[in-house]
């Protein structure tokens, strides 16, 4: 884990929570145990199977892994499988959390989502620091 990413977390100790990405993609989301949290909290808790299913595919498979004192965890073998992730990793933020992919295709996405944006930039609304509109 990278030592920015790291030094966000309010309690390094307590790890992080992983699960294969709900965005699609061939990565896998991970999250500090509060986003987490406030994550779970923000699902739909009802019991539909549709709800259910949600639930399993979510939230089934996720994992609380925790950081050595070098900050590396240990990805189980189904999550390297799943995101084809073998000796290395690219983490990549995203905001609230942080997805964990294979160097190259996280690269490619990367560089593919900037391109994306560019090409809709007048559809971007970020806030600046400092600016009152």
């Amino acid at each position: 884990m990278p030592p920015d990413f790291r030094a966000r977390f309010d309690n390094p100790e307590l790890g992080l929570y992983v699960m294969r990405s709900v965005s699609g993609e061939k990565a896998l989301d991970a999250f500090e145990p509060a986003e987490f949290s406030r994550f779970v909290s923000n699902s739909e808790q009802v019991f539909s199977s549709e709800a259910m299913d949600n639930a399993f595919a979510i939230f089934g498979s996720a994992l609380n892994l925790r950081l050595d004192r070098e900050g590396r965890i240990v990805l189980p073998a189904e999550f390297r499988a799943y995101a084809d992730i073998d000796a290395e990793a690219c983490f990549i933020g995203l905001g609230r959390h942080i997805q964990i992919w294979e160097p190259v295709r996280g690269l490619t996405r990367q560089e593919e989502a900037f391109r994306n944006a560019i090409r809709k930039r007048e559809t971007i609304s970020l806030p600046l620091a400092g600016r009152a509109d």
